[in-house]
């Protein structure tokens, strides 16, 4: 289930120091979808409590531009890829007069070309990242 479009959202990533970096300027879109449980459910234990002890699944999917600058986003998801491990994720959305916020630890899975990096033109391309959620969802109302 979809629970953010990211159009309009802050999203802060930690590079690889730890420090949180704004990807608004880089990110054309994205979302935020969580599913069911995630565990272990058919073990010599009760595959119930398996299940309910089990946490929720969450997929990030991000647009961004395939731009090469200094703190851009692309860049930032190319260096990590190359890395490896989790980083905390921070996306802050506006919903009428309420803000929502949810944190995380992401595991970037994938960059993803919808075409070339580049067009003909000079004009940057759209790259989509895939990210899952390592460890616990953390939303704030």
């Amino acid at each position: 289930m979809t629970v953010i479009l990211l159009r309009d959202a802050a999203i802060t990533l930690e590079d690889a120091d730890g420090v949180p970096v704004d990807l608004r300027a880089g990110l054309i879109g994205g979302r935020l979808d969580v599913g069911g449980q995630a565990g272990e459910y058919f073990t010599l234990e009760s595959p119930w409590a398996k299940y309910a002890a089990g946490g929720r699944r969450a997929r990030l999917t991000l647009d961004i531009l395939a731009e090469t600058g200094a703190g851009s986003a692309h860049g930032l998801l190319r260096e990590w890829l190359l890395s490896g491990g989790a980083r905390v994720i921070t996306i802050t959305q506006s919903i009428g007069t309420e803000t929502l916020t949810c944190s995380g630890a992401f595991r970037l899975v994938a960059l993803r070309s919808l075409a070339r990096a580049h067009f003909a033109g000079g004009e940057p391309g759209r790259v989509t990242a895939y990210l899952v959620l390592d460890g616990v969802l953390n939303l704030t109302p």
